[in-house]
């Protein structure tokens, strides 16, 4: 299983930003929490599966709320990204269509992991 390192996923926010606008720039605390997750989405003690790991990513990402601006386009990005690293090049039109209005939920505070994940099986199964 790839993930991606943490200054990658900076330069995504940032391209975001220029993109669609928005403050770019991170919050360094929180920044760090991030990255744990991100490294720690590896660990298939705790997330066996390539759905737990994508679940854990995402929601780590709208849940920490790193960087200034554009964390839930950023979260769904990363979501993307990571179909790509692992191959999945055929789910990113259909991810992003369907993921945009979850994650605008997630990021409302109106749904917990488990939801995401039920939601995210839906969405790529």
């Amino acid at each position: 299983m790839k993930s991606f390192d943490i200054a990658r996923v900076i330069e995504l926010n940032d391209a975001i930003a220029e993109e669609f606008g928005g403050t770019k720039g991170y919050r360094k605390a929180r920044m760090g929490y991030l990255a744990s997750a991100l490294n720690h989405a590896l660990n298939d003690d705790y997330y066996p599966t390539f759905l737990d790991k994508l679940t854990h990513i995402v929601f780590s990402c709208v849940k920490f709320r790193p960087f200034v601006d554009n964390n839930a386009r950023t979260a769904l990005a990363l979501g993307i990204y990571f179909l790509e690293l692992n191959r999945m090049e055929g789910y990113f039109v259909h991810f992003a269509v369907r993921m945009e209005r979850i994650i605008a939920e997630l990021m409302e505070g109106g749904m917990t992991k488990d939801e995401l994940k039920a939601k995210l099986k839906r969405v790529l199964y």
